[in-house]
C-alpha cells in the first residue's frame, strides 16, 4: 500500500507530465497553423522557373541540407552553393569522407569541394523522369584542375524548386546534398 508521501509524488508526476503534454500539442497546432501556403498560381510560377532555369542551365542553389551519412544530417544556412552558368559550374561545397588521395586532406585541399567556372561536360537532362518520378534529372561532370579530381554531379530538380544532389568522384567519397533554387535574381 502507497504512502500518502509516494500518492502525492504519483499525483505531481502525472500533473507534470499532462502539463508537458498540452504545451506540446499547442506547440504542434501553433506551428503547423502558422505555415503559408501558396496558391496555384504562384506554384506555377514557380515550376515554370524551374522550367526555365533547367532549360537554360542557369541556376543557383542554395544548399539547406548536407548528409553526412544515412544517419548524420547537417542543415546550413546559405553558407553553400552551387551555381551553373553559361555551361560552366562553381561549387563551394564542404566534404566529409573518405579521400582516395595520398597525403593529408588539410595539406591537400581535399576538405571541400571548389570549383570555379568548371566547364560542365556530358551534360545530361532526362525530362522523362518528370513524368516518372515528378522531378527532372539533370547530370554532368567537371573537372577541379587544381586537384585533378573528376565530379559527377547529379541533381533531381523538383517543381518547388528543391533539389537532391548527389556528388561522387575519382578520387573521393560520394556526397550527398538538399538545395534550393535560387530565384531572387530572376523574379
Amino acid at each position: 500500500m502507497l504512502t500518502l508521501q509516494e500518492t502525492m509524488k504519483a499525483i505531481d508526476m502525472k500533473k507534470i507530465i499532462a502539463s508537458l503534454l498540452i504545451a506540446l500539442t499547442a506547440f504542434g497546432f501553433y506551428s503547423c497553423g502558422s505555415s503559408t501556403k501558396m496558391t496555384d498560381e504562384e506554384k506555377a510560377q514557380i515550376a515554370s522557373l524551374v522550367q526555365q532555369s533547367i532549360n537554360t542551365l542557369d541556376m543557383t542553389f542554395d544548399i539547406t541540407e548536407i548528409y553526412r551519412s544515412s544517419a548524420d544530417i547537417v542543415y546550413t544556412n546559405k553558407e553553400y552553393s552551387i551555381i551553373l552558368n553559361n555551361k560552366t559550374v562553381n561549387t563551394r561545397l564542404p566534404f566529409w569522407g573518405r579521400s582516395y588521395t595520398g597525403g593529408f586532406a588539410e595539406l591537400s585541399g581535399n576538405t571541400s569541394i571548389i570549383l570555379n567556372n568548371a566547364p560542365m561536360e556530358r551534360i545530361g537532362i532526362d525530362g522523362s523522369a518528370y513524368q516518372k518520378d515528378g522531378c527532372y534529372k539533370l547530370s554532368f561532370q567537371a573537372k577541379d584542375k587544381d586537384n585533378n579530381i573528376l565530379y559527377f554531379f547529379i541533381f533531381k530538380i523538383y517543381d518547388d524548386a528543391t533539389a537532391d544532389i548527389r556528388i561522387s568522384s575519382n578520387k573521393k567519397a560520394t556526397m550527398q546534398f538538399r538545395g534550393k533554387l535560387d530565384f531572387s535574381d530572376k523574379k
